[in-house]
Order: structure tokens, then C-alpha cells, then sequence
């Protein structure tokens, strides 16, 4: 993890990107209310909220162009900090639009879904 920081000492915005599960790139997010929680020796939780419409150049407000693509499954790439899976992406609506809150979790946390099987011969040494 190498994080950057100003010069009056504040940390810097890392940049998000959506890929899906291959790891291939679909784009940047621009994404609101970021909160990284760092857990050594368990998951680490991203959650972010991704608005429909962003405000472009001109001040004029367009669509997202990925905010339809923001699933469950999907994987965030954080710039240097690094790869985290969408484990739940919720939409609300309000009154400049809609709105999806997403909670991604370390990509280890693709080892909860796998499992083993174990045959009947096999003896468990405790």
C-alpha cells in the first residue's frame, strides 16, 4: 500500500476503477462518501455511493456511463491500496436522482464461497 499525500499533508483521493471478475478493466467511478476500514489478518471493507448523474465540464449534468454496470460480483480496483469485491450494491432514490451504496470487501473473501468436499474415509486429526 503506498499512499500520497499534499503539500500541507493531506491525503490524497485514490482512484477507483470497476473490472469485472477477470480483472478486466471497464472504467474510472466517480464515487462520493469513501470510507476505507484496513483490517489486518481479516477483510477490509470499501463503501462508497455512486450518484446516476455527475456534473461535467460545462457545470451541465450527464449520466454515469458505469452506474448500471455496479454489481454484485464486480471487482474495485483501489489505486494503490488494492483489489476489493462488490458484496452488496444497493439503489435508493432521492431528489437529484438515483443513488447505489455499495459495501465491497477484500477480494480474499472470495474463499467464503468455495468449499472442500470431504469423503467418509478421511480421518480429521485434531
Amino acid at each position: 500500500m503506498e499512499l500520497s499525500f499534499d503539500y500541507y499533508k493531506n491525503m490524497q483521493d485514490a482512484t477507483l476503477y470497476l473490472c469485472n471478475p477477470d480483472r478486466s478493466l471497464l472504467g474510472a467511478l466517480y464515487a462520493t462518501n469513501r470510507n476505507l476500514t484496513l483490517r489486518f489478518n481479516s477483510l477490509s471493507e470499501l463503501t462508497f455511493d455512486v450518484p446516476k448523474y455527475i456534473t461535467n465540464t460545462n457545470g451541465g449534468m450527464i449520466e454515469h456511463p458505469y452506474f448500471e454496470r455496479v454489481a454484485t460480483k464486480r471487482l474495485i480496483k483501489v489505486d494503490k491500496v488494492g483489489w476489493f469485491r462488490i458484496t452488496e450494491a444497493t439503489e435508493t432514490e432521492n431528489s437529484t436522482g438515483a443513488i447505489k451504496s455499495v459495501i465491497a470487501e477484500s477480494h480474499e473473501s472470495i474463499f467464503k464461497d468455495m468449499g472442500f468436499v470431504e469423503e467418509n474415509r478421511l480421518y480429521k486429526f485434531y
